[in-house]
Order: C-alpha cells, then structure tokens, then sequence
C-alpha cells in the first residue's frame, strides 16, 4: 500500500485529468469506465488496475508514468498517443514498431 501523500498526489492526477477533459462523465465516456468507478479512483476509495490506467491515460492522452506515479512528463511519449503501445501479458508495454518501451507499467506501479 502506499503512504498517504502518494495516494493523495494520484487523486490530485486524477483530479486534474478529469479537469483537463471536461468532467469526470467526460472521462469515464472516453476511458469507457462507470462515473462510479472514476468517483471512487478521485476520493481514493479504490485504485484502478492497470487496464483501466492506461484506458484513463489515453482519454486524457497524458502518460501513464505520470498518471500512475506522477514521474516523467505528463504528456506521453512519441506521437502523443498511446496508439502504437500495447500490453503484452507480463506487463510490459511494447510499441507495435515491435522494440520494447523503456519501462513497464507493472513496475511503475509496483514502485509506489
């Protein structure tokens, strides 16, 4: 589990992804999540996983090293967007060029 600064610092991402992109009913039609589901990651009563992480990521098209742990730029990589990034099933994001990401989601989110 995380110390409290850092659950309070993913809310104030989370926060200000849902201002970026209009509202938090904005958000969760583009991420294709439940308003239920973007309320509870905003208060801090659930944490997504990293499916629903990078679906937020790509809504708000900021990156989901900075959305999950707030490191590195907050716009993402490359083109500014996530549409050459996939995941495979260890967890790790690999561009559809095929060359592995520098990181994987799984051990960002394990840091924190």
């Amino acid at each position: 589990m995380s110390p409290p600064d850092k659950d309070q610092s993913f809310q104030a991402r989370i926060g200000l992804i849902i201002s970026m992109v209009g509202g938090p009913g904005v958000l969760a039609q583009k991420s294709k999540l439940s308003r239920r589901v973007i309320d509870k990651y905003r208060s801090g009563e659930s944490d997504p996983s990293r499916e629903r992480l990078i679906c937020m990521a790509r809504a708000a098209d900021v990156s989901v090293g900075w959305l999950a742990c707030g490191e590195g730029s907050m716009r993402p990589p490359t083109n500014g967007s996530f549409s050459n990034l996939r995941i495979r099933s260890n967890g790790t994001l690999s561009e559809t060029t095929g060359r592995m990401a520098s990181y994987s989601v799984a051990s960002l989110l394990r840091r924190h």
